[in-house]
Formats: structure tokens, C-alpha cells, sequence
């Protein structure tokens, strides 16, 4: 009995820790959510499943589309209860998953959690072009915003080992249209050398206006040699130095993404906006916490990320 009593005890304890963890630290929705979430060439958003880090015990949330200058375009509420839940982490359900058309302008995507903003996003949609066609009338749109400002890095989560990986967000909403398949090729350089890339002929930029991407890093390599090139595992991006990774189009060299980190001490430098409790510029909406879900696990875990910018 005494040992039962002392089970229970140490349990209790541990969810009081959980507990005091999470009410220390403001909620902040996730980066990787809102970028997953759908956006269309007819200028279409969809809300989608949202996770939140230190999530409180009933979330109370609201997403809420604004006007750069502040005026509401829509407000959509999610479900009071989590879908999935897992350590400080909690997957929220938008109530009838809706699809906000936007016009052309500048945004802000405001997250609110018991009445408080507690993450934005902004980004801006733009007019692409005007059909001409009296069968198919309408007109396609631009997004611009965290798609193209951010990536991670983090091991490759289809193979074994420390094989280092970028994961990006990119579509056809990025490139001409020219060909319904655009096949592009990653390079990082480390103060200005080139250390490693992803595969040629893997990268595929497809008919999708937005989607996640995913290419394993390997050590410079031509075309024919490709097959036999070895993996870079995360720790070679560890290395002391300035690094940049560029993704360029293969057909013509267009550089349609670039990314930039720093390393030092044999880590990966945090980006300022990643760093809990991080002051100056960067306010509690804009943090971004370095979790991303993994995509190696079929139950709600997560694992850490380094999030990096252009």
C-alpha cells in the first residue's frame, strides 16, 4: 500500500510539473500548421487542424483573418476540446473546416486563445492573371508571405542514421508556368563553398499551388554520379561558419528560394525568433517554437527542428 501511495504521489507530481511547465510559458501556434494549411490559385484559404505548444488545458480558440490595416475579414472558432494531445503540445479542429476566399491585399492570420492573440502570420495574396476564356472566367492568384520565408532542417526522416534533410514549402504558386513539372535542385554552401546538395532529377515542382518538400542532403556530386554520393549527416551543418542554401530551378538556374544560418560550438545557431523568452524586436506573437510533428512516428510525437530564414 505504501508503495502504491508512493506511485501515486510521484505521478501527481509529475503532472503538476507538466502543469506549472506549460502556465510559465504563453501558448504559441505552430509555423509548420499554418503552413500546411491549404491556399488555392482562386485565392481560397482553408483552416485546418492547428497545434499549439504549453497548451492550456481548454484551448478557447479563434483564428481571425485581419487587413494589414486592421480591419476583420473573418473569424472561424475551433472546438473546445483537443483532437490529439501529447507533453505541452495539443492539435486543435476548426468547427466546419471553412474556406475563406481573400482579395487581393495584405494580411495578418491572428490566433487567439482565451480571448488573447497569441501568434500572427501575415502574408499577402496578389492578382497572377485574368482568363480570357468565356467557358473558364475567373482569375489566379499569388501568395507570398511564410512560405517562402521559412524552411528546417532536421534528420531525414526515411532513413536511418543522421543524414541531414531540408524541409520547405513551395508550388507552382512560386514558378511560371511553363510546364506542369518543374524539377529543382538544393545547395548549401558554408561561407561560400559548396558542401552539399540534394539529388538532381528528385526535386519535383508539381501542379500543387503550395505543398511541404522534402530533399536529403548529400555530398557534392555530378549527374552520373548521384546514385553513389553519400549522405551529409546534421552535424557537417554543425560546423562553425556562415551557411546559405539556395533552391534553384534546374531548367534555368532561377534561384526561387534562399535560406541562411549561422554555426558555431558544433551547433546549429538558434534563429532569435525560435529562442523562448527572446526580447528586442521579436514580440511573444512572432515566436516560433523549434518542434515540428514527426513524420517518422504514426502517433502525435514531436521532435526538434532548426528553423531557419531567407
Amino acid at each position: 500500500m505504501l508503495k502504491l501511495m508512493h506511485l501515486a504521489m510521484a505521478s501527481a507530481a509529475l503532472t503538476l510539473g507538466a502543469s506549472v511547465a506549460t502556465a510559465q510559458n504563453a501558448p504559441a501556434v505552430s509555423l509548420n500548421s499554418f503552413l500546411e494549411y491549404d491556399v488555392y490559385e482562386d485565392g481560397n484559404i482553408a483552416i485546418e487542424d492547428t497545434d499549439i505548444a504549453f497548451a492550456p488545458s481548454t484551448p478557447c480558440a479563434k483564428a481571425v483573418i485581419r487587413k494589414a490595416n486592421g480591419g476583420t475579414v473573418a473569424s472561424h472558432g475551433f472546438y473546445d476540446e483537443y483532437r490529439m494531445s501529447a507533453q505541452v503540445f495539443g492539435r486543435i479542429r476548426p468547427v466546419q473546416s471553412p474556406v475563406v476566399k481573400l482579395r487581393p491585399g495584405d494580411y495578418v492570420m491572428e490566433f487567439q486563445i482565451g480571448r488573447k492573440k497569441v501568434t500572427a502570420f501575415p502574408f499577402s495574396v496578389a492578382k497572377a492573371s485574368d482568363s480570357s476564356d468565356p467557358f473558364a472566367p475567373g482569375s489566379t492568384y499569388k501568395w507570398t508571405g511564410p512560405w517562402q520565408k521559412w524552411a528546417y532542417l532536421a534528420p531525414d526522416a526515411q532513413r536511418s542514421g543522421a543524414a541531414a534533410a531540408l524541409y520547405f514549402w513551395a508550388g507552382s504558386n512560386d514558378v511560371d508556368a511553363t510546364s506542369k513539372r518543374r524539377l529543382y535542385i538544393a545547395k548549401v554552401y558554408r561561407n561560400g563553398k559548396l558542401i552539399a546538395q540534394s539529388k538532381r532529377g528528385v526535386g519535383t515542382i508539381t501542379s500543387r499551388w503550395m505543398e511541404r518538400h522534402k530533399v536529403t542532403l548529400l555530398q557534392p556530386h555530378s549527374e552520373r554520379n548521384g546514385r553513389n554520393a553519400s549522405v551529409v549527416p546534421l552535424s557537417e551543418l554543425a560546423k562553425p561558419g556562415s551557411y546559405r542554401i539556395d533552391v534553384e530551378l534546374i531548367d534555368n538556374g532561377e534561384v526561387f528560394r534562399t535560406f541562411a544560418f549561422r554555426s558555431s560550438g558544433g551547433k546549429i545557431m538558434p534563429h532569435p525568433r525560435t529562442v523562448l523568452g527572446q526580447g528586442g524586436e521579436f514580440k511573444q506573437d512572432t515566436y516560433i517554437f523549434p518542434r515540428a510533428p514527426d513524420p517518422r512516428s504514426s502517433s502525435y510525437t514531436w521532435r526538434e527542428v532548426h528553423w531557419i530564414s531567407r
